[in-house]
Formats: structure tokens, sequence, C-alpha cells
């Protein structure tokens, strides 16, 4: 139908392995599985607050759910997929 998708941002686990797949330049090709050094980091200001390892990923977390939403909600509607 000529519809067409951009990416998941890179802040999501999605997001961050589809440009490490895509982008990477590693040579020859690294495959990798999920992991939070794929994902783009907080701003320095977040990540110098006490709470750890733990907590900074629990925030990387929820900025994910945030910005995967607001994805679903603008870019995969805009290119007219049904939503479940």
């Amino acid at each position: 139908r000529g519809r067409s998708l951009g990416g998941p941002p890179s802040t999501t686990a999605l997001g961050g392995l589809l440009r490490h797949v895509t982008a990477s330049e590693t040579r020859p090709f690294a495959p990798s599985n999920i992991n939070f050094s794929l994902i783009d980091p907080l701003p320095s200001s977040k990540t110098k607050r006490r709470g750890g390892k733990r907590e900074r990923r629990g925030r990387l977390c929820d900025r994910a759910l945030e910005m995967v939403g607001a994805w679903r909600e603008t870019d995969v509607r805009k290119a007219g997929f049904i939503i479940f």
C-alpha cells in the first residue's frame, strides 16, 4: 500500500537494537542481544544522582516506555497501521 513507518526511538530497546543491526561500524558485524549499552544514555545531569545501576536502569526503562508510547501514537498511527 505504499505506507512507510519510521523506526522506533533509539531511547528504546527496539530502537537501540535496530540501530545496532543497521548502523554498526564494527567489521565484521558482531550480532548482539539487547542490553542497556545499546540504549541512548540519560543526560549527564540525571546519571549523577545517587542510586546506582538499578535506579539508572529504571529511569532508562521509564523514559523508553514514554518514548515508545509517543512513537506508537504518532508515527505508527500516521502511517495508517492498526494498533491494538
